[in-house]
């Protein structure tokens, strides 16, 4: 597992990647989605439409519909910022504009987990026991520290979905579960093994090196 070290922590990167730069940016990626077949007191809103909802913002879709107060074409977003900004009846009833915001822990594991990559192919080229351990334990402690903060970000999105879950209900609205949170899932279930594997090759590394002195 040490030679695939690498190809698991870029397949790691690039799944928190697509997360961060899920909607609005990718549309195709989302936390949640909200759903609404008819008038919907909850979203303010009239027609057949649907919100998706990212990191940096949100994305509302259908025809000739008006959400959030305000009116919309086929398709329109928000800007681009942490925290949601809704009007009075949503920031109230939905997620709070801090704990959305929380949701840019996605980008910041996407950039150790990228800096744990380039650290797996260093160790790759080395042979020298010394420099093989001191880079190993630079890996271990920032994958360590990558899995907490995507496992912390993997809690926010069950939090986000499940507060709006339990907030609409009654109300003629469909929530969805997004495909960033299942890809969130798999990154952070993905980063514990390497950090196993990390910690497991450590020891390895150092028993081997003891036997080889006596």
């Amino acid at each position: 597992m040490f030679q695939l070290t690498p190809f698991i922590t870029c397949v790691v990167f690039l799944l928190l990647l697509l997360v961060s730069l899920a909607t609005p940016i990718i549309k195709g990626i989302f936390f949640l989605r909200l759903s609404a077949a008819s008038s919907s007191t909850l979203l303010n809103s009239s027609a057949r439409n649907s919100v998706t909802f990212g990191v940096w913002g949100y994305c509302a879709s259908g025809e000739d519909i008006r959400i959030f107060g305000i009116n919309h074409d086929a398709e329109n977003c928000s800007g681009r910022h942490l925290g949601y900004t809704f009007d009075d009846t949503l920031q109230t009833t939905l997620v709070s504009k801090a704990l959305t915001a929380s949701l840019s822990l996605h980008p910041i594991a996407a950039v150790l987990t990228f800096i744990l990559f380039l650290i797996s192919l260093f160790i790759l080229r080395r042979n020298n026991h010394i420099a093989l351990q001191s880079l190993s334990l630079i890996q271990f402690g920032i994958g360590i520290l990558a899995a907490i903060i995507t496992t912390i970000a993997l809690l926010v999105d069950c939090i986000v979905v499940d507060a709006a879950r339990r907030t609409i209900s009654g109300h003629i609205v469909t929530v969805t579960w997004g495909n960033a949170v299942w890809m969130t899932l798999v990154a952070a279930i993905l980063l514990w093994a390497v950090n196993l594997e990390a910690m497991t090759g450590i020891l390895t590394r150092r028993q081997r090196h003891d036997a080889a002195l006596r």
